[in-house]
């Protein structure tokens, strides 16, 4: 994991507002939200976890929201040929674009 990353995931298991880089995560009315160069790629809401590629289907976009679902709720982001995944105890879900709750 990326430090950059670690510090984010303590920022938003903590409740702080964070800004380093490209990543931000931010508070608003009990949301927190995660953007990644200006794009907001993740909300969460309690125990409900919301992610958007917002069409950057990177591995660099990956990598932040699969760490924050690994954190969150013990699910894992993965790709395979080329199509994304979510693995969750009920079973895998495609991701395919624009939002996703998980929760």
């Amino acid at each position: 994991m990326r430090k950059v990353d670690s510090e984010m995931l303590t920022a938003i298991r903590h409740g702080d507002n964070f800004s380093k880089g490209n990543r931000n995560v931010s508070f608003n009315d009990g949301v927190v939200e995660v953007r990644f160069h200006g794009h907001l790629i993740c909300k969460i809401e309690g125990h409900r976890v919301s992610i958007n590629n917002c069409g950057y289907w990177t591995n660099t976009t990956k990598q932040i929201l699969n760490e924050i679902l690994v954190d969150w709720l013990g699910y894992n982001l993965f790709q395979r040929k080329f199509d994304w995944f979510v693995s969750t105890p009920t079973g895998e879900v495609e991701y395919t674009g624009d939002w996703l709750a998980l929760a």
